[in-house]
C-alpha cells in the first residue's frame, strides 16, 4: 500500500510517500519527503502569522506535491496527458480534493 501524508503546520507545507508492507510487525519505507519551508516569511514579524501562512500552504501545496509525486515515479507529464487511467487513479485518490487535484492537472 502507498500512503500520501499531507502536513500543513505553523510555518511547513510538507508531503510525504510511504510504502507499507504488510509483515508481522509494521514495515514502512519513506519513498518521498518534500518540505517548503515559509520562516524566512513570518521573520520579520517575530513569529507566525496564520493568515500568510495559510496562503503559503495554499500556493506551496501543489508544487510540493508534484516534486513528491515525481520523486516516486508517480507523476510523469506525459503520462496524465495520454492515459485516461493515470487521470481517473488521481481523480480516485484526490475526490476529497478537488481544487488540489485542479491545480496539479495543470
Amino acid at each position: 500500500m502507498i500512503i500520501l501524508g499531507i502536513e500543513t503546520s505553523c510555518d511547513d507545507t510538507g508531503i510525504s510517500i510511504l510504502k507499507a508492507r504488510e509483515n508481522k510487525t509494521p514495515d514502512f519505507e519513506i519513498l518521498a519527503n518534500v518540505v517548503s519551508s515559509q520562516i524566512e516569511i513570518h521573520k520579520k514579524y517575530g513569529g507566525v502569522y496564520p493568515t500568510m501562512a495559510r496562503r503559503e500552504h495554499e500556493k506551496n501545496l501543489t508544487p510540493v506535491l508534484e516534486k513528491a509525486l515525481k520523486e516516486v515515479g508517480l507523476l510523469k507529464k506525459s503520462q496524465i496527458q495520454n492515459h485516461d487511467l493515470k487521470l481517473k487513479t488521481l481523480e480516485k485518490i484526490f475526490d476529497r480534493e478537488p481544487e488540489l487535484l485542479k491545480n496539479l492537472k495543470r
